[in-house]
């Protein structure tokens, strides 16, 4: 579930392109292991990581999309609590 499959490759509309291994999203980028998953329906934006180098989950649930236009923005709190836990993770590993 969390090994990268060949050809399960795809360009996600926020992170770019994005490996995954049986249904969750694998990334090593930095040398940080994440494995997760993004989830959107009209009203609604979810997002669910999990480090397992550090033993850290992080969740982000929303149910007010301001932006339906524009799927970055609508992930705008989401992946800025998800860089300041990647920056926590990188600066614990050095």
């Amino acid at each position: 579930m969390t090994t990268k499959q060949d050809k399960a490759i795809r360009n996600h509309p926020i992170f770019g392109i994005t490996a995954y291994g049986y249904g969750i999203t694998v990334d090593d980028k930095d040398g940080i292991i994440q494995w997760g998953q993004t989830g959107y329906a009209p009203g609604f934006a979810s997002m669910n990581y999990y480090f397992p180098q550090k033993k850290i989950s992080i969740i982000v649930l929303e149910n007010v999309i301001y932006d339906t236009s524009d799927i970055k923005k609508t992930y705008y709190y989401h992946t800025q609590i998800l860089n300041l836990i990647r920056d926590e993770v990188q600066q614990e590993a050095k």
